[in-house]
C-alpha cells in the first residue's frame, strides 16, 4: 500500500529551484513540510520566501550545492501511498456491517468488562476521571457517571469484534489492545473534560493584637477544577498514515452507540496501515544497512590501499638506504687504495660485514613474492573512527 520514492540529492536540488515547493511536494505525494525537512537534512538550500513571486530577472541567483559530509543523504527517500493501492485502502475505510446494538443493562458482561467494573468499585475520582489500575481494567478515562454507558458500549463492541476473530487483551504494561489481522493496536476510551476556574478563597481576618503570620491560603488553594461533559471518544492510539480512521467521537447529532459498526470496520484498515508502516520502516532499515555496508566496504578498501602504499614506501626507503650503504662502501674501498696493505686487509672484513647489512635492508634481495603481493590484511575490528584516527600524510596526500 506504500512505496518508497528516491531522488539523487543533486536532482532534488535542481527540482526545488525549478518548481515551487508546494507544487513539487504535491507531485511527489508528500506535504511541503515533509519535503522541506528532507531537504534540510540533506543540506539542500531552498528558495527564500517570495522567491517565486518575483520576476525571473529579479530572483536571487541559484546557489551552489554544499558539500555533503554524510553520504547517507546522497539519496533522499520518501514513503508515499501507492496510487495503485490507494483505491483498495479507501474501500477498506468504508464502514461495513450492520448496526451493533447496545444493551440497556449489563446482565452478563464480558470478562474484561467484569474485571473493569470490579476495579471501578474501589477506584477514586480525581480531576474528573476514575483512577483505574490499567493493568487490571480496560483503558478508559471517564467519570463515575459515564462508567455504565462506557462499559455497555465496550461490551457490545468487544462481543461483536470477537465474533469476527479479533482478540482483546489487558496487558501488564497498562495498555488495552486489540489484535486485528496479526497487528496489535492500543485502544482508549475517554470522556472530554472542561476546565472551570475557581474563585480565590476568602482571606481570613486578622484579630487585633494577634501575631502576624503569612497567609498561604490563596497560594495553596486550587485555581481550577475539571468537570466531565458526558461526551465520549474512542481512539486507536497508534501512529499510521493514510486514510484509515483512528478516532470516533460523540457529536451533536450522533453518539458512539451509532458508530460501533464503523469502529469495528475501522480495525482492518488501521491494521493494514500499521503493517504498511512497519514494512516501509523495515525497507528503509534494510536500505540503510545496505548503504552502511557499502560505506564500510569502501572505507576498508581505502584503508587497504593506504597500507599497500605504505608498504611500497617502506620498501622504497629500505632500498634507498641499502643503496646509500653500498655507495658509501664503494667510496671507502676507493679511498683504501691509497692506504697501506695492512690497513686494506683490516678494512676488508668490515666492508664484507657492511655489504651484508645492506643486503638485509634491500627488499630486492631474496624471494620477491612478498613485494608483489596486492593483499593487505585489514582487521575485523577496523572501523571508520579508526580509519580517521590512523590517517597520516603520505606521498599521495600532497595536492598537486
Amino acid at each position: 500500500m506504500y512505496k518508497t520514492v528516491q531522488f539523487a540529492r543533486e536532482d532534488l536540488f535542481n527540482q526545488v529551484w525549478e518548481t515551487p515547493l508546494s507544487r513539487l511536494a504535491e507531485e511527489i505525494g508528500v506535504s511541503d513540510v515533509a519535503l522541506a525537512k528532507a531537504c534540510r537534512r540533506a543540506v539542500i538550500p531552498l528558495p527564500g520566501r517570495g522567491y517565486w513571486a518575483k520576476a525571473i530577472r529579479s530572483r536571487p541567483k541559484k546557489p551552489s550545492l554544499p558539500r555533503l559530509k554524510d553520504s547517507y543523504y546522497a539519496v533522499v527517500s520518501f514513503r508515499i501511498v501507492d496510487v495503485i493501492d490507494a483505491p483498495k485502502l479507501s474501500k477498506l475505510t468504508t464502514p461495513k456491517g450492520d448496526h451493533i446494538p447496545v444493551a440497556a443493562t449489563l446482565d452478563s458482561p464480558h470478562p474484561l468488562i467484569a474485571k473493569t467494573l470490579q476495579e471501578a468499585r474501589r477506584a477514586k475520582e480525581t480531576q474528573g476521571h476514575l483512577q483505574l489500575d490499567r493493568t487490571r481494567a480496560l483503558n478508559i478515562r471517564v467519570s463515575l457517571d459515564m462508567l455504565d454507558r462506557t462499559t455497555r458500549l465496550l461490551n457490545a463492541l468487544i462481543t461483536a469484534s470477537e465474533a469476527q476473530g479479533y482478540v482483546w487483551k489487558i496487558q501488564t504494561s497498562g495498555d488495552t489492545v486489540v489484535i486485528a489481522d496479526g497487528e496489535t493496536m492500543k485502544l482508549l476510551v475517554k470522556e472530554r473534560l472542561t476546565k472551570r476556574d475557581l474563585p480565590p478563597p476568602a482571606l481570613t481576618k486578622r484579630h487585633a493584637g494577634s501575631r502576624w503570620e503569612p497567609n498561604l491560603t490563596a497560594l495553596l488553594a486550587p485555581k481550577y477544577e475539571w468537570l466531565p461533559t458526558g461526551q465520549l471518544s474512542f481512539h486507536i492510539e497508534e501512529y499510521f498514515s493514510g486514510s484509515a480512521q483512528k478516532n470516533w467521537n460523540d457529536t451533536a447529532r450522533t453518539q458512539l452507540e451509532d458508530k460501533l459498526h464503523e469502529i469495528l470496520a475501522g480495525f482492518a484498515p488501521a491494521a493494514a496501515a500499521i503493517r504498511a508502516l512497519k514494512e516501509g520502516r523495515e525497507a528503509q532499515k534494510r536500505m540503510w544497512e545496505q548503504q552502511e555496508q557499502e560505506r564500510k566496504a569502501k572505507t576498508r578498501k581505502v584503508e587497504e590501499q593506504r597500507r599497500l602504499r605504505h608498504k611500497l614506501v617502506q620498501a622504497t626507503e629500505r632500498w634507498e638506504r641499502a643503496q646509500r650503504i653500498r655507495t658509501f662502501c664503494d667510496t671507502v674501498s676507493t679511498r683504501l687504495e691509497s692506504y697501506p696493505t695492512e690497513m686494506q686487509s683490516a678494512a676488508a672484513a668490515w666492508l664484507a660485514w657492511a655489504s651484508q647489512q645492506a643486503a638485509k635492508l634491500d627488499p630486492l634481495e631474496g624471494d620477491l613474492a612478498h613485494l608483489f603481493s596486492l593483499e593487505a590484511q585489514v582487521e575485523e575490528w577496523f572501523s571508520e573512527s579508526t580509519f580517521h584516527q590512523e590517517q597520516s600524510t603520505d606521498w599521495w596526500s600532497v595536492k598537486k
